[in-house]
């Protein structure tokens, strides 16, 4: 059931006006998370190394993974070093570093995919 939401939000009609109040929730509770930061009542934590997230709120299709594996390359060309943390859909453990021939029913197919085509950890 939840894998349908995405396409009830793309269409017109009941089933998405069905989805209106969770968007108003959302969208107060987004509100008030920023306002925390804002006021200095939530904290953000700074890390020692750059971030940058490749996400979305659509499942598959969109070109996440290409685009994370161009911003890697383009990355190691300049003479970064990246790394990259996925959650691997599917994924059978919870915290394990990946390498190419790590088997993905273990870590997920698109964690191995990436290492394998970027050589990234």
């Amino acid at each position: 059931m939840p894998y349908r939401f995405p396409s009830w939000w793309l269409t017109r009609g009941l089933r998405a006006s069905l989805l209106l109040p969770l968007a108003a929730i959302h969208g107060v509770l987004s509100a008030l998370r920023r306002a925390g930061y804002a006021l200095n009542l939530l904290r953000a934590d700074r890390l020692p190394v750059p971030v940058v997230v490749v996400g979305g709120i659509f499942v598959g299709g969109t070109g996440k993974t290409p685009t994370l594996q161009a911003l890697v390359h383009g990355l190691q060309a300049r003479g970064f070093k990246p790394g990259i943390v996925s959650r691997g859909y599917g994924a059978k453990t919870d915290l394990a570093e990946v390498r190419a021939g790590t088997d993905a029913l273990r870590s997920g197919d698109e964690p191995v995919l990436l290492a394998r085509n970027t050589g990234a950890p």
